[in-house]
């Protein structure tokens, strides 16, 4: 396993990152087309790779032939904090490193006060024509009316499938307020 620095000789700054594969010049190429394809991964170093030509970037092992995920994590983390690559006029990190992600360690809380400055960005802004699409299309919720017509379809021998079909729910939708209501039984075919 490697820890590399990526570095774009035009903006003169770098990225540290760790690889567990041995081909660094193969795996550099994998990030410049993820960076081209994926235009909704908004990383500091995937935008840059957009911005900055193919020819200007080059990647260089820091340190390699590292044995554990915890030594890689450790040199990651080191090289981050001495090379000073969090910081925006030297580097493209964004983590400490040793997280594998993209911003924000796993299981991290983002607090209520945030939510709301991210809600409040977004109001009175159009939602995309592909977004609304989507919304039209995803399962809709029971309403208070269907209930009794549910319940009725299911003491009539009708699947959860079939019921959530009829109402433009899921069958897990269902499930759940059968068992809700202390309804549902599973019947295994034999």
């Amino acid at each position: 396993m490697f820890v590399y620095v990526i570095v774009c000789r035009e903006s003169l700054k770098l990225y540290v990152g760790q690889h567990k594969g041995s081909n660094l010049r193969k795996y550099l190429q994998t990030k410049l087309s993820d960076a081209k394809n994926r235009s909704e991964v908004h990383s500091h170093l995937f935008c840059a790779m957009r911005k900055y030509p193919r020819e200007s970037w080059g990647i260089w092992p820091l340190i390699s032939d590292l044995q554990t995920r915890d030594e890689v994590d450790y040199w990651e983390r080191f090289y981050i904090k001495v090379l000073k690559a969090q910081h925006p006029d030297v580097g493209y990190n964004i983590c400490r490193g040793g997280e594998g992600g993209s911003g924000y360690p796993k299981g991290h809380a983002v607090s209520k006060e945030t939510r709301q400055k991210i809600a409040r960005g977004h109001q009175g802004k159009p939602l995309a024509m592909s977004t609304r699409l989507k919304m039209r299309q995803r399962p809709r919720k029971m309403t208070y009316c269907s209930e009794n017509e549910v319940l009725d379809a299911y003491y009539r021998g009708a699947s959860t499938y079939a019921i959530g079909k009829r109402f433009g729910v899921t069958g897990g939708s269902v499930r759940s307020f059968l068992k809700s209501r202390g309804v549902y039984r599973r019947v295994r075919k034999s």
